[in-house]
């Protein structure tokens, strides 16, 4: 809990359990079973308000094109991340993630690039700050 906000930061998998289905309609299928599985059937606490970060996807390839190394990577045990290797992939993730904004009030996609390059991270914190401001969250 933040000044009273209960703060909850949620591994969400749903774009990337979505993005293996190519029907638009079973795809939806699978996240409303999902997202009620967790909230409904779980009583997981639904969270206020998702933020969804989209970056340029220049940025991705960038990143998931570096050698990346520490502890978090050890579940790998040496090898490559099946879903980190796969740049289409990771484009039907983003589209998920977008799609998803359309219909979920409580998921806001907030832009992170200028012409194709990576925002500040200065800029894109008053962004985040400008939609908790928007959603009452913070004066």
């Amino acid at each position: 809990m933040v000044n009273g906000i209960d703060i909850l930061l949620p591994g969400k998998s749903n774009g990337f359990q979505c993005a293996k289905i190519a029907d638009e309609q079973e795809k939806r299928k699978l996240f409303d079973w999902i997202f009620n599985l967790e909230f409904n059937y779980f009583k997981i606490p639904r969270p206020d308000l998702n933020i969804f970060l989209d970056v340029p996807f220049s940025f991705t390839e960038k990143r998931l094109a570096e050698n990346r190394t520490g502890k978090d990577r050890d579940y790998l045990n040496g090898k490559t991340d099946i879903h980190e290797a796969d740049l289409n992939f990771q484009k039907k993730v983003r589209e998920t993630y977008i799609r998803a904004t359309e219909t979920d009030d409580r998921l806001v996609r907030i832009d992170c690039s200028d012409n194709g390059s990576m925002l500040p991270a200065e800029k894109i914190s008053e962004k985040i700050i400008a939609e908790l401001r928007k959603h009452n969250f913070v004066k």
